[in-house]
């Protein structure tokens, strides 16, 4: 579980010095290690896509480079997060601005992944063969994810509830989304 964005300056250097110290050390180091397979996935994707795109194959592109963007996202992100527990004696300010930082650009870096998802779904739309690479539901279940991405920006406005970036319409329904999405691409490459 994140630390709330509510925390104040004292409580946000325990839980990243103290309290999950090693936790997020480890974690964000396996984190942006396992996001590693996000470039080659997407390029390998993004070649998948032009083949039913054609010649000109901007929304496949478009997929291939967002996803890339999203891989150095979690890389900064993840980095960020160890700073904030690295420096165990740093000031609370300290912590606090790299933990911020890291959760604004994690989750307002959601964009991406909405642009992504919507030039997946454009170039899963001109695929007009019998049978096309993915079932026309899924196309649309990508569309309907890709706008519940949007509910991300909240952290940019609220330090509590649901748009807050632990809650659950900020945080939790993206990374349900982001899980999904890759889950099935990889199915798909």
């Amino acid at each position: 579980m994140p630390a709330r964005a509510d925390l104040g300056l004292d409580a946000t250097k325990v839980w990243f010095s103290e309290t999950h110290h090693w936790g997020v050390i480890i974690g964000c180091t396996l984190f942006y290690i396992a996001a590693r397979i996000l470039t080659p996935g997407s390029i390998t994707f993004g070649i998948m896509l032009a083949k039913i795109e054609g010649r000109w194959p901007l929304w496949s592109l478009t997929t291939a480079v967002c996803g890339v963007f999203i891989s150095l996202i979690v890389f900064f992100n993840a980095c960020a997060w160890i700073v904030s527990a690295y420096r165990t004696k740093s000031g609370s300010d300290v912590n606090q601005a790299f933990s911020d930082w890291a959760w604004f650009a994690f989750l307002l870096g959601w964009i991406y992944l909405a642009i992504e998802m919507f030039a997946t779904a454009a170039v899963e739309l001109m695929d007009h063969r019998p049978e096309p690479m993915v079932p026309r539901w899924l196309t649309w279940l990508t569309i309907a994810g890709a706008l519940t991405v949007f509910f991300a920006a909240g952290p940019a406005f609220f330090k509590s509830g649901p748009f807050a970036y632990h809650g659950l319409l900020a945080f939790y329904v993206p990374v349900v989304v982001w899980g999904t999405y890759i889950a099935w691409r990889r199915g798909t490459c």
